[in-house]
């Protein structure tokens, strides 16, 4: 199930249990990755731009692809995001 509240209050829940630090996007700044400004718990992600050599960019639409749920909150310490790989421990 995709519910971004629901989702972050299943990780706090889970890094209580497990006395980790909290390092996914919280309610404050709308669950957004710091990188590519998705909400990491979305459904669906849009497409983010890769950087090649040279300097050019194109759309990386690999990234298309669901983002956290619940579920997977509840189970798993979140430390970077689904679409752009950002790490949110480093």
């Amino acid at each position: 199930m995709f519910d971004a509240q629901k989702a972050s209050d299943a990780q706090d829940k889970y890094c209580d249990s497990i006395n980790a630090p909290h390092f996914a996007p919280n309610r404050n700044i709308g669950f957004k990755c710091y990188r590519c400004n998705q909400n990491i718990f979305a459904e669906k992600g849009h497409p983010v731009a890769a950087r090649l050599p040279r300097g050019k960019v194109r759309l990386d639409y690999s990234k298309d692809k669901p983002g956290y749920t619940v579920e997977f909150a509840s189970e798993n310490l979140i430390i970077g995001c689904p679409f752009c790989y950002a790490s949110y421990c480093d």
